[in-house]
């Protein structure tokens, strides 16, 4: 009898043993299998936070690219516009150029034609070759100023710098040039003829004594470089064609 009731005990011990055993088996691959579910989490939480580095890289890549591309257009255009001024006012009295210069030989040019709104007649020295021709321009130009006598307004069509057979091959072309042999004496080290489209307007007392009044001309300016430190200066105007 008491040997049957140790055999009961036993046997229950056993079960149970074998009930705990098989317990622990599944916490532990409860437990193994949160862990490599975590794992996977932690993993994928990664890889999603590298992804999104690297999409944020590509962006401020692209961004940045974006960023140096429009400053450098912004710094084109501001180096257009700073390159010379195509508007300008005296009073009522205005210069304005729809071209932009890009050749000193073309600035020049228009420096000429702003000074006479300007009223900055002595600049003339620093544009004009100094011959016998423009020697006087300051006086001349101050003169006429303090009789009513002035440029009211200029605007700029178009600048030209015409080929060698454009002012040299056919003389009855209204683009050649007759006085080759002045260019010659003066012997520059380099030379363009540019062609100016401009429309003007004189000051009332100006126009009824002007040989070319107001309006609307074509005229060809030989400029200049006399040696290789000098600027272009302007040495000679021919044509006034309307």
């Amino acid at each position: 009898m008491r040997k049957g009731r140790l055999l009961i005990i036993i046997t229950i011990l056993l079960a149970m043993t074998s009930m705990i055993g098989c317990a622990k088996v599944t916490i532990e691959k409860d437990n193994s299998d949160k862990n490599e579910n975590d794992k996977k989490v932690e993993i994928s939480v990664k890889e999603t936070k590298k992804d999104d580095e690297k999409s944020q890289s590509i962006n401020k890549i692209k961004n940045d690219n974006d960023v140096i591309k429009n400053t450098g257009e912004n710094s084109n255009n501001n180096t257009t516009k700073n390159q010379y001024e195509l508007e300008y006012k005296n009073g009522e009295r205005t210069f304005k150029s729809e071209v932009v210069p890009y050749e000193e030989s073309e600035k020049v040019i228009l420096d000429a034609l702003k000074v006479e709104i300007s009223d900055e007649y002595d600049k003339f020295k620093d544009i004009y070759v100094q011959n016998d021709i423009y020697l006087n321009y300051p006086k001349l130009y101050k003169e006429n100023l303090e009789k009513g006598k002035y440029t009211e307004k200029i605007v700029i069509h178009s600048l030209k710098v015409l080929s060698k057979d454009e002012y040299s091959k056919n003389e009855n072309e209204k683009t050649y040039y007759d006085y080759m042999d002045r260019l010659e004496t003066l012997n520059p080290k380099e030379f363009k003829i540019v062609e100016v489209k401009y429309t003007n307007k004189l000051s009332e007392k100006q126009d009824s004594i002007a040989q070319f009044p107001s309006g609307t001309y074509t005229r060809y300016y030989v400029v200049v470089k006399e040696n290789e430190k000098s600027n272009f200066k302007i040495f000679d105007i021919y044509g006034h064609l309307k």
